[in-house]
């Protein structure tokens, strides 16, 4: 963390962390533990490479790096291999990984925030998922492997365990195998909760068993998670895409062996080395915050998305901080937090259960939404109000100069309609310069960008209780151009994410060695399902629920008194012309009706003074004819700018979909409760409920996003 004189706090740059998931056969003859040694060499080697050429310190072409990888931290980078840690191929990859020649050099120490200037290579790092406890998985395991397991567990950074429940009587049940099975799948599925490229090898042909490797390639690419697939008979490697047909990938040709054609996107010959190093790519540097094609010179323009990168890292006086170091707020905010206080109702929602490695990300993300939210909806509340001022002070001059009329000029009307005039320029020019300052400087943009980041960062304070360290992705509307500008977003989100190691929250633990001898030091991360899914009840969905109905009431109050107003200012409206008119009339009519004597002499003069003294009155109601009108306008532009009704309109709907969610964990936790013959694994239930729990916020967070994102109209 970076940390000014003043308390402002700029979270860390996240290390370069490639996280590879494998999944392979647990037995294989020699000859396929050679063949498939070789190909994990390759695989990984290729791997490794592209991934050690995000070092901001690692010369590479000009042209070939993103320029986002300047915004990973000034650290070797790091390749994590997560495994089952099974013998077979778990085993052998394991073994690759130790052999890895991409080892890390010593960097210069350094300071700052700038690029590296020195360091190369990668560090390795093994971590491993357990379905069961680890001394009844390590029981399960053959006893000439058992030594074998002991040492890859100490290896481990960390060992995330399922509650599965490992029983296997003689004769076996099918209680027993109900259970094994569960446990088997919940292992699978933690497994791709926490990579970003699973590596399988297996035989094609081989059946599909209960969290075996086949079905993990296929719960891979429902995930959206890309697959390099191991032949183990014959080491042929292939690159899966995410959403493909495993069945038609298998048969598809070889890399380089397709037709000899070039990649139309990229003119190159596609090869596996090619692949792996656009797969490293494709994870780590978004190729979309890469600057458009241009000439190199002052013309060049960087992307925004690099912007807001640079800002969140970096920025450490924005938002600005008053004497105790707490975000102070602008005059724009305090004017809109101001009028939102008018219509606010109902209790603030709980504070969310923070997990510590997440809290300074989410902190950070959130003080620069609130802060740049707080700019954009003071700028346009002061804006309309000011318009509707600058209204009145042009229809104040135009009526005093009807009052005046044909009479001598008192000797105060020039110097008040040059102040008038002098008033009216000055809010003209404060309503231009708060448009143009909130555009070009994206006020609201920023604040969307920075809500959508906070959500999603409000998932992790949930999501790795369940094992989870891969939240479901936004699917954000294809047709909508936002969903182009808040790839700098899910880029850095997903960078934290990977950074943050699961380490970081297991606890040391200490097991007897395999043989009963020695002790087995390794870092547990034991999930609970049932304390965790209390979490996700209170405050997760508690703490939502209450601030959509909070958000709910506010916009829909703020909206319908608008409504309001509007209508009875149009009437007020109607009700004045209706007034001049007959003024007029009467003006017009009484001396008509005299000269034909349909009045006598004594009414006629009465009428006559009576529409004199109202005809008087004229230019005032001109004022409020004026005026009236254009804070109608003001009303409907605050209407249009806040979309008040509609956020009601989906606050109400989310806040039904957040109870449905409430009652499927309640249910959940009774089920639990209530289990007779515990098939254990619950984790694997509790984790599918969790995310979708993040997955409709964040998909609400998505589409507010496109709906919100307006910029603000020159008035």
């Amino acid at each position: 963390m970076k940390e000014t004189s003043a308390g402002n706090v700029c979270p860390s740059r996240p290390r370069a962390v490639l996280r590879l998931g494998f999944a392979g056969r647990r037995v294989l003859s020699p000859a396929e533990e050679e063949t498939l040694a070789g190909a994990l060499t390759q695989v990984f080697g290729c791997l490794g490479r592209g991934l050690a050429a995000l070092n901001p310190g690692e010369p590479v072409p000009t042209g070939q790096a993103a320029p986002v990888t300047a915004f990973y931290a000034r650290q070797p980078p790091l390749l994590r291999l997560v495994t089952g840690l099974c013998e077979g191929a778990d085993t052998v990859a394991a073994q690759v990984l130790d052999g890895l020649d991409l080892v890390a050099k010593a960097a210069p120490e350094a300071t700052g925030t700038g690029p590296a200037t020195g360091g190369n290579g990668i560090e390795t790092e093994l971590a491993g998922v357990l379905p069961f406890d680890l001394p009844a998985y390590r029981a399960s395991r053959p006893d000439w492997f058992r030594a074998d397991f002991d040492r890859q567990a100490e290896r481990c950074a960390y060992l995330l365990i399922a509650d599965g429940h490992y029983d296997k009587p003689d004769p076996d049940t099918a209680l027993a195998q109900r259970r094994r099975g569960r446990g088997y799948r919940a292992q699978s599925a933690l497994l791709l909760r926490q990579v970003d490229i699973l590596v399988a090898a297996a035989d094609p042909d081989a059946g599909i068993k209960a969290g075996g490797t086949l079905e993990t390639v296929q719960a891979a690419m429902t995930c959206g998670l890309p697959v390099v697939f191991i032949d183990t008979r014959s080491g042929a490697v292939r690159i899966i895409e995410p959403g493909a047909d495993i069945h038609a990938a298998l048969d598809a040709p070889l890399p380089g062996e397709d037709d000899g054609r070039p990649d139309p996107g990229t003119g190159r010959v596609p090869d596996l080395q090619t692949r792996l190093a656009d797969l490293v790519s494709w994870v780590l540097a978004d190729p979309q915050l890469a600057p458009p094609l241009a000439a190199p010179g002052p013309a060049a323009t960087e992307p925004p998305g690099l912007h807001l990168l640079r800002e969140y890292f970096e920025a450490v006086a924005v938002p600005p901080l008053d004497r105790a170091g707490a975000r102070r707020e602008t005059w724009r905010g305090r004017v809109w937090n101001w009028f939102d206080r008018r219509f606010r109702r109902g209790p603030a929602p709980k504070k969310d259960a923070e997990l510590p490695p997440y809290v300074c990300y989410r902190r950070r993300a959130t003080e620069l939404n609130y802060h740049y939210s707080g700019l954009y909806r003071g700028t346009f509340l002061v804006n309309y109000g000011l318009a509707v001022v600058a209204v009145a002070l042009a229809a104040l001059s135009l009526s005093l100069l009807a009052v005046v009329g044909g009479h001598a000029a008192p000797h105060w009307l020039t110097p008040t309609l040059l102040g008038l005039g002098f008033a009216k320029l000055v809010i003209l020019s404060v309503i231009l310069r708060n448009t143009l300052q909130a555009n070009r400087e994206n006020w609201n943009g920023r604040a969307v960008d920075y809500r959508y980041l906070a959500e999603r960062l409000r998932a992790l304070h949930y999501l790795p209780r369940f094992g989870s360290f891969q939240p479901p992705a936004a699917a954000r509307p294809s047709e909508a151009q936002r969903a182009q500008r808040q790839t700098a977003v899910d880029w850095l989100f997903e960078a934290m994410l990977r950074a943050v190691s699961p380490a970081a929250l297991a606890e040391p633990a200490e097991f007897p060695g395999h043989d009963g001898t020695g002790t087995l030091r390794v870092r547990v991360l034991t999930l609970a399902p049932r304390p965790a899914l209390d979490l996700v009840c209170d405050p997760w969905l508690s703490g939502q629920i209450a601030y959509h109905r909070r958000n709910e009431h506010t916009n829909e109050t703020m909206d319908r008194r608008a409504e309001r107003a509007v209508t009875w200012l149009s009437r007020a409206v109607l009700v004045i012309v209706a007034l001049d008119l007959l003024i007029v009339g009467m003006a017009l009519a009484v001396p008509g009706l005299e000269a034909a004597h349909l009045l006598p002499a004594g009414p006629a003069e009465t009428i006559g003074a009576f529409a004199h003294t109202l005809h008087s009155v004229t230019p005032w109601l001109l004022l409020g004819a004026a005026l009236l009108p254009a804070a109608v306008a003001a009303l409907n532009g605050l209407r249009f700018q806040s979309e008040a009704g509609r956020l009601a309109e989906r606050s109400r709907t989310l806040v039904q979909t957040l109870a449905g969610r409430q009652r499927e964990a309640q249910a959940l936790l009774h089920r639990i409760d209530r289990a007779q013959a515990d098939p254990g694994a619950w984790s694997l239930e509790a984790l599918h409920l969790a995310e979708r729990v993040a997955d409709d916020c964040i998909h609400e967070v998505a589409e507010w996003s496109v709906l919100y994102a307006k910029e603000l109209p020159e008035l």
